[in-house]
């Protein structure tokens, strides 16, 4: 039943108009990327600048260029699609007719966010075969080589890119369902994603220890940390000492994300909805 419900609510979700667009947006700025860069690989004359689109566009770096894309505009996009897409459910009573059907609370609450979580898994897995597919003809005609090892590099940081944008689809799912409004969710998300943790990274730095360690463990800190460290790229200390270490980072998105849901959840089984 439970996954038969969440094939139902992907294929609901894959045929809004808003996933389409965002979806297209994200595979339009890589081939865009890709295109233009290797035009203007053909074009500039500068060995530098040549080198730059080189290391940029071909094997296996074009894999990260595409997890950046992913990273940066895929949670943006996923945290505006989540959100909207579960106040939609509100606004359209499609969650009374599920339940008058006999779906109960805790089967549509995972179903839906299951489909979230298979979309996450599109928006990493898409954009990143796409430029592995541009970069086997870039590579080549941009003087660069094929490397293994390059590629299993690159495909390390899938999970942890996947990771980061489960953050943000958690919260946005926790908000939608709370506030079940898009502009409260996407009001009080982004506040608190770009203004209330970073006002709190700054305060912990005046007040000192050990409130400075206890913020690293907020939640969209720890997903930074998670994204941008790598056990097998070097990195100065300094860096380092900036950010929790992977797999504490890893468990702690996993927490808050559990956080989200178990609010939710509760949330979700005390609301009106018939």
């Amino acid at each position: 039943m439970l996954i038969t419900l969440i094939s139902i609510e992907f294929q609901k979700l894959r045929s809004r108009n808003l996933f389409l667009i965002l979806s297209g947006l994200i595979i339009a700025v890589l081939l865009l990327l890709f295109i233009g860069g290797f035009l203007s690989y053909q074009v500039v004359t500068k060995p530098d600048s040549k080198k730059i689109l080189q290391d940029s566009l071909t094997w296996a770096n074009g894999g990260n260029l595409a997890l950046s894309i992913t990273s940066g505009l895929g949670s943006f996009f996923l945290l505006v699609l989540t959100a909207a897409a579960t106040v939609s459910d509100y606004n359209w009573r499609t969650l009374h007719l599920s339940l008058s059907h006999g779906v109960s609370r805790e089967q549509l609450f995972w179903g839906k966010f299951f489909a979230f979580v298979l979309t996450a898994v599109l928006f990493v897995l898409v954009p990143f075969f796409l430029a592995f597919l541009l970069m086997l003809p870039l590579t080549p005609l941009m003087g660069g080589e094929f490397s293994a090892s390059e590629f299993t590099t690159v495909l390390s940081r899938v999970p942890r890119v996947f990771l980061y944008l489960l953050t943000f689809v958690t919260f946005a799912f926790f908000l939608g369902i709370v506030t079940r409004s898009l502009a409260l969710s996407l009001v009080f998300g982004l506040l608190y994603i770009f203004v209330v943790e970073p006002v709190l990274m700054t305060a912990t730095q005046f007040i000192g220890e050990p409130w400075v360690q206890v913020a690293d463990y907020l939640p969209f800190q720890l997903a930074t940390a998670l994204l941008r460290i790598t056990p097998d790229m070097p990195m100065m200390a300094e860096l380092e000492q900036q950010f929790v270490s992977p797999a504490i980072a890893a468990l702690g998105v996993l927490l808050w994300g559990t956080i989200f849901l178990g609010l939710g959840l509760l949330r979700f089984r005390q609301q009106d909805l018939l």
